[in-house]
């Protein structure tokens, strides 16, 4: 079921859910931004394959930092989120979103400062929605998909 304008689907009591909280966060003067949801097995597998590499070329720097050798190391590879491996990702089944973060937010350091980070640990629960990836505050995943 599409929940916006941009094209984004979840399944049908993620997308109900979901709609009552964009509402719910629109009166409080929060506005919930989707930057992907719904992944066909193909984008998943992208994402993986990107997160292996950008993995890989940490641990090769590591190594190369380890042994103490002179110069830039191994060719940089661009950042990647960490990505669950295809067939793993409720987000192939229209439960997870990934949400739009705002410029209040520390990158850095994970912390949930904004004006969304708040609204959502203060409510989204109250739609069945739970940020379930810790070293992801911008994911949260419908209670279809998880056992609360």
């Amino acid at each position: 079921v599409a929940v916006d304008t941009r094209g984004h689907e979840l399944e049908v009591a993620a997308a109900s859910d979901y709609c009552r909280m964009r509402s719910a966060a629109s009166l409080d003067g929060v506005t919930l931004v989707i930057n992907t949801a719904l992944r066909e097995r193909d984008h998943q597998q992208r994402l993986y394959d990107a997160w292996l590499m950008y993995k890989a070329y940490l641990d090769a720097m590591r190594r190369w930092r380890a042994v103490g050798r002179p110069g830039s190391g191994p060719s940089r590879v661009p950042w990647a989120p960490k990505a669950a491996a295809p067939g793993r990702s409720t987000h192939e089944i229209g439960a997870s979103v990934d949400l739009q973060r705002e410029d209040g937010d520390n990158q850095s350091t994970l912390e949930n400062d904004s004006p969304v980070d708040l609204w959502l640990r203060e409510n989204a629960r109250d739609y069945w929605w739970y940020r379930d990836v810790p070293s992801e505050p911008w994911h949260f995943t419908h209670k279809s998909a998880i056992e609360v």
